[in-house]
């Protein structure tokens, strides 16, 4: 599961607000109804409503649960398949701290076999534009 990953030469971390927020709903953070001290939606619970949508929920879950049996974070898992497409530049990552960078530079490390990436793709032909508050 673990290999080179090549992100290229222009990759930074650097944060990216919405981005960031919505990796980390995508990425679990806010599962079962968590609500991490010192969190962006801990902290403002009004802000961008459509990353606790049920759909964009239903998405996190499932985008969770494929992480756990590949053995991966979910933050690993969605940066992995980021830095698999052909059209990425760079992938931006989203730490507030430094255990969240540790974790996004580890995904570095990660390179998702075709069995994972088609369970990706199917998983976003059944819930897609979860961003959608309908």
């Amino acid at each position: 599961m673990r290999g080179a990953c090549r992100l290229g030469p222009r990759t930074r971390a650097r944060p990216h607000r919405s981005a960031a927020a919505r990796q980390r709903t995508r990425a679990g953070k806010y599962l079962n109804g968590a609500t991490p001290a010192g969190a962006r939606h801990t902290l403002f619970p009004a802000f961008q409503p459509r990353y606790h949508a049920p759909r964009t929920m239903a998405a996190a879950e499932r985008y969770a649960a494929l992480a756990q049996a590949k053995g991966l974070s979910p933050t690993a898992l969605a940066l992995a398949w980021a830095a698999s497409r052909w059209y990425m530049g760079s992938v931006i990552v989203g730490a507030t701290s430094l255990p969240q960078l540790v974790e996004c530079l580890d995904a570095v490390e990660v390179t998702l076999d075709e069995a994972t990436l088609a369970a990706i793709d199917e998983i976003h032909l059944e819930l897609r534009n979860t961003n959608s508050l309908d």
